[in-house]
C-alpha cells in the first residue's frame, strides 16, 4: 500500500504553501501524482451589500477578476513548486472546503497546513476537512515544507477512528524511523490497554511496520498526556483518529484533536 494521487489546496501566496512543497516531497518518495486546487468565491455578504456604494455589477465585477487573478497566482505557485512532476491542475469558483471534499474522490492524502483562518471563502480552514473528506488528512506544521523519516506516534483508542487511522497512516509508518503505539489510560488496572497494544503493533509488523508500545497511567488529560510523550519520544508525526460531533451545524471536537490541531511542532495525520 502507498499513496498514488495527493491534494493540496493552493494559496495564491507562496509562503501559505509549505505543505504543497511536502506533498511534493512526498511524490517524489512514493512516485505519486499531485493535485492541486484553487478554489475561491464571492462572501455572500459582499453581494449583498456591494451595491450600495458602486453598481451592483461594477461590484461583482471587481470581485470576481480579483479571484480570477488570486486563482492565477495560485497556479504559479503550483507549478513553480512541483514543476516537471507528475501534477494537474483544478480550480473552483467555491468555498475551498467544497472543493477538496469534492475533489477527494480522486485522492488518497490531503495535505493542509496548520494555520489560523480568518476568511473562509478563500482559505482552507483544516479542521473543516477532517469529518467530511472521507480520506486521511496529513497536518503540516506551517514552517516544515517536508516529512522526516523520524519517529512516529500513533495515538491510540479503541474507536472505529484509531483502527482506520492506522491502517489509512501505513505508508508514512513504513518510512517511519520508529514508531511507537501510545494509549492514555486512568485505569489502575492497564492489562486491557496493553493487549489492544500488542494487537496494534502485530497488524502493523504483518504490514512491514515494526511497532513498540506504552500505555500512560494519565492523570490529567489525555491530549497532554499524548502530545508530552511524542516530546519525548522524539516524533515528528503523530497519527489520530478525529473524533467530534455536530452542534449548530459546526462540529465540535473531543479534546485530543482539538488540541493536535492546535499543535504547530509535528505533522499530524488525521481520520475519521
Amino acid at each position: 500500500m502507498t499513496y498514488q494521487s495527493l491534494l493540496c489546496h493552493v494559496s495564491p501566496t507562496r509562503e501559505r504553501n509549505r505543505h504543497l512543497e511536502c506533498a511534493a516531497a512526498l511524490a517524489d518518495e512514493m512516485s505519486a501524482h499531485v493535485i492541486g486546487l484553487g478554489a475561491e468565491m464571492i462572501p455572500p455578504l459582499a453581494l449583498s451589500s456591494g451595491g450600495a456604494y458602486i453598481g451592483a455589477g461594477e461590484w461583482i465585477t471587481a470581485l470576481q477578476s480579483q479571484i480570477e487573478t488570486n486563482l492565477v497566482s495560485s497556479r504559479k505557485a503550483f507549478d513553480e513548486i512541483t514543476g516537471a512532476r507528475d501534477c494537474e491542475w483544478r480550480q473552483a469558483f467555491c468555498d475551498p472546503r467544497t472543493a477538496i471534499i469534492a475533489t477527494a474522490r480522486a485522492a488518497d492524502l490531503i495535505l493542509v497546513r496548520r494555520q489560523e483562518v480568518t476568511d473562509t471563502y478563500s482559505e482552507l480552514d483544516p479542521s473543516q476537512l477532517l469529518i467530511g473528506a472521507g480520506r486521511p488528512v496529513l497536518l503540516c506544521p506551517p514552517e516544515m515544507s517536508s516529512l522526516p523519516p523520524g519517529p512516529a506516534l500513533v495515538a491510540w483508542k479503541e474507536t472505529r477512528e484509531s483502527r482506520r487511522a492506522v491502517l489509512d497512516a501505513l505508508p508514512l509508518l513504513r518510512r517511519a524511523a520508529g514508531v511507537l503505539v501510545v494509549e492514555a489510560s486512568p485505569n489502575a488496572d492497564l492489562a486491557p490497554e496493553r493487549a489492544r497494544l500488542a494487537d496494534v503493533c502485530a497488524f502493523l509488523e504483518r504490514h512491514g511496520v515494526r511497532a513498540g508500545s506504552d500505555v500512560i497511567r494519565r492523570e490529567g488529560s489525555s491530549s497532554q498526556a499524548l502530545i508530552a510523550r511524542a516530546k519525548t519520544y522524539g516524533a515528528d508525526l503523530i497519527v489520530a483518529g478525529a473524533y467530534g460531533r455536530t452542534r449548530l451545524s459546526e462540529w465540535v471536537f473531543g479534546g485530543v484533536t482539538r488540541a493536535l490541531l492546535a499543535q504547530e511542532q509535528r505533522f499530524v495525520l488525521f481520520s475519521h
